[in-house]
């Protein structure tokens, strides 16, 4: 049972009680190390997370965050952090909920900031804080919830404040309450889930409150409590989840009860007809449980890591993302767990942090994937790089053997595929490979003959189809040459006169169509020229006025767009236009701001947008600018994170170019996703990662550097 992909940027941060969610997305390795090799070295003790923002509490007792901060979470007074940033010292534990940071410092003094809105804070308003500000003294522990708090102090009482609206505060009403409220005493631990608190007092009883739709209560109904109501005996831990709850008893044994549409709660059952009602037990030898949003998660006595429910992204750890309605044994040797909506953070033995989940499906900042790198090429969902003597490199998605590695196994880590390569140009699902003495070889897809075999089988391995080659291009279901005579041929789709040979029909053999010809782009169902003279031309597919002339007609015959042009890139429905005084220019669909104008008008006709351009690449719905001075800049779609800003959820679009990384010396953008070669030969990826395109794995451990710790 898969979620619908709408529902992946509303990350839950359920069992954040139990201070462990650092997320930053498939279990790829933080690399906390200080350098010092020494025994004592500080390392991360405990992580937490609410929204797009992180905490790391280290073994030191210094605090640590970054991500989102538009409601003070972080209190540094930013509305986005981008590396861990040290705020504050003398740190027991940290607590995130939705847009909230309770913090609990060594002296037992309760700390909070962020969202306030209701009351969650408990500084006796319901208003958000920029900076923390004291709320409580003698607390021994805090668990924030979605919109509420609860506290529990060292002689044993319970205190809780925020949001009412479903009886999770326990005050017998649903009334929010922004100054903490007592509701018991003597007791042990609590948790504080999406609108439901668990609560086990100190003679081992489990007592529950808050919504109860789905039995999370454990009361046998789907009763809403708004007081706290007693359901077992000799209880030694909880983990209240999204609508799950899970329940250690004294002898180590793992109760279950509530939502089980996914399967998180093991039992060998899934769907809205499965859920709990009443808690079950469902295995023994248990130390810690955390529950997730459709998922969860259990440590055994032996130290091995335990996982159940939703993984449609890898979030179980798994190495793939199907489901899983029982329990499966994932890892051994965790510290601690946090799980996420999509996402879970793992802290190792040795204090290393491991990330599983959806924010490895975004990379949304540059990650480091090889050195001595030449030139990248980025794919629909594959990507490719040179090295160093030409030797072609390889990752991502293979499903029709367009790596060129013999076979159709996908893979995250590069893989050398051959010598002797001078450029490559990557489709959507297929390659061409053009070799230093000017041979053509191809691979993947060729349902449209886009690959000039002939026929439209596709190869079991990189085969011949042309000599004399000076350059190819090729970007969705059609293929361009150019020979070294100057002549340009053309094979695959021809469906809307892309050939720009009068008519509109496919062919499977590489067939000529222009001379004089200097270089030349693919585009979506379009064709860009540029000839030995400077001049540019267009044919095929106008959608949004993406040719350039003036209107939004088909052409099945080029015609002259500019002069005086270098370099042509294009993106699904925008192109740019590079002229040879450095200057760029843009025509098309601009919804997203891929023309980089600061609004959204589409254009018909190239409009001017920088000055002192060395090259550009055109992604799906974004453009990567690189200029003269090495600074690469960026501009239109950053759902996936393809801008490496580090933020998607405040800046989905971006309107104007904006600079993202220096010293730099190629770009490639592929659909969704993008591959940087800064001028120390050092090859960057980031966007969307769901083939392994951006080259983070899931659930190998994969260095990370995440600076300021």
């Amino acid at each position: 049972m898969k979620r619908n992909v709408s529902k992946a940027l509303r990350l839950w941060p359920a069992a954040i009680g139990l201070l462990f969610l650092l997320t930053l997305g498939g279990c790829d390795l933080l690399n906390s190390d200080n350098g010092s090799g020494t025994a004592d070295a500080v390392t991360v003790r405990t992580v937490s997370g609410g929204e797009r923002f992180y905490l790391a509490v280290m073994t030191d007792n210094t605090l640590w965050g970054w991500g989102m901060n538009q409601s003070g979470q972080l209190g540094t007074g930013d509305t986005y952090v981008s590396a861990p940033t040290l705020l504050m010292s003398e740190v027991l534990t940290a607590s995130a909920g939705r847009e909230h940071t309770m913090i609990l410092k060594t002296d037992g003094t309760l700390w909070a900031t962020g969202d306030g809105g209701y009351g969650q804070l408990g500084t006796g308003r319901s208003e958000d804080e920029s900076a923390p500000v004291q709320i409580m003294t003698d607390v021994e522990s805090v668990a924030a919830g979605y919109y509420h708090t609860a506290i529990l102090k060292t002689d044993g009482t319970l205190w809780l404040t925020g949001r009412g609206n479903d009886g999770q505060l326990g005050t017998g009403n649903t009334s929010h309450v922004s100054t903490p409220v007592q509701i018991m005493t003597d007791v042990e631990s609590v948790s504080a889930g999406h609108n439901h608190t668990m609560i086990v007092k100190t003679d081992g009883t489990l007592w529950t409150m808050g919504y109860n739709a789905y039995g999370q209560l454990g009361t046998g109904d789907t009763t809403q409590r708004n007081s706290p109501v007693q359901i077992m005996a000799d209880v030694k831990s909880v983990s209240a989840g999204y609508q799950q709850s899970l329940i250690i008893k004294g002898d180590n044994s793992l109760y279950v009860t509530g939502k089980n549409d996914y399967g998180q709660l093991g039992t060998g059952s899934a769907g809205e007809t499965n859920d709990v009602l009443t808690p079950v037990l469902l295995t023994d030898k248990v130390s810690k449980v955390f529950a997730g949003y459709y998922y969860s998660l259990f440590l055994k006595t032996d130290g091995s890591l335990w996982a159940m429910g939703e993984n449609s992204y890898g979030q179980l750890c798994t190495g793939d993302t199907e489901d899983r309605t029982v329990p499966v044994k994932v890892l051994t040797g965790i510290r601690s767990v946090a799980p996420g909506f999509d996402e879970t953070t793992l802290v190792k033995s040795d204090g290393r942090v491991y990330r599983a989940g959806i924010l490895n499906t975004y990379v949304i900042e540059p990650v480091k994937i090889d050195s001595g790198v030449t030139e990248a090429f980025a794919g629909g969902s594959h990507s490719l790089y040179l090295k160093t003597g030409g030797v072609l490199w390889a990752f991502g998605n293979n499903s029709y053997g367009q790596l060129g590695t013999g076979d159709r196994v996908t893979t995250i880590t590069p893989v050398e595929i051959m010598a002797g390569v001078e450029s490559v140009a990557p489709g959507g699902y297929h390659t061409l490979i053009r070799q230093n003495d000017g041979r053509l070889l191809v691979t993947g897809s060729n349902y449209n003959g886009e690959l000039g075999t002939g026929d439209t089988e596709i190869p079991t391995s990189s085969v011949q189809v042309m000599s004399d080659v000076s350059y190819a291009s090729s970007r969705y279901d059609h293929s361009l040459m150019v020979k070294t005579d100057g002549t340009l041929w053309a094979t695959g789709s021809n469906y809307f006169g892309q050939f720009g040979n009068g008519n509109t029909t496919t062919v499977s053999t590489p067939l000529q169509v222009m001379t004089g010809v200097s270089r030349v782009e693919a585009g979506n169902g379009s064709t860009f020229i540029i000839k030995t003279d400077g001049t540019l031309w267009a044919s095929g597919w106008n959608s949004y006025g993406k040719l350039g002339n003036g209107n939004t007609s088909n052409l099945s015959t080029p015609v002259q767009i500019m002069t005086d042009v270098s370099q042509v890139s294009c993106g699904y429905s925008h192109t740019v236009i590079l002229k040879t005084d450095g200057t760029l220019w843009a025509t098309g669909f601009n919804y997203y701001g891929q023309l980089g104008t600061g609004d959204s008008t589409n254009h018909t006709t190239p409009v001017q947008i920088m000055a002192d351009v060395q090259t550009v690449s055109a992604g799906g719905s974004f453009t990567m600018i690189l200029k003269t001075d090495g600074t690469l800049w960026a501009t239109g779609s950053n759902t996936s994170g393809q801008l490496g800003i580090g933020d998607i959820e405040n800046t989905p679009r971006i309107l104007s170019p904006v600079q993202v990384m220096a010293g730099v010396s190629g770009v490639s953008a592929g659909s969704g996703h993008t591959l940087v070669v800064k001028t120390d030969g050092t090859l960057w990826a980031m966007g969307y990662n769901g083939s392994g395109q951006a080259g983070v794995e899931f659930c190998e451990p994969l260095p990370v550097m995440v600076s300021g710790f």
